[in-house]
């Protein structure tokens, strides 16, 4: 469960993470509580931090080659 959680907080895509996590796991018996720890820390998450991660790598990394061309 806590696979799914942080991994649901992170990328902020629930439904994939649950069902990644489950099929990795073979624990298909923990669907329905996997999915409300997933949509849960994914609200958490937004609530802490807007940007999701991809979006927040993206910029760090246009930022970077913006520098190194000036």
């Amino acid at each position: 469960m806590a696979m799914i959680g942080y991994l649901s907080a992170v990328i902020r895509a629930p439904l994939t993470s649950t069902f990644v996590v489950l099929e990795m796991t073979l624990s298909l018996h923990l669907l329905i509580p996997g999915l409300v720890v997933a949509f849960v820390a994914s609200f958490i998450s937004k609530q802490i931090y807007k940007q999701p991660i991809y979006e927040a790598l993206a910029d760090n990394y246009l930022k970077l080659s913006k520098s190194k061309k000036a």
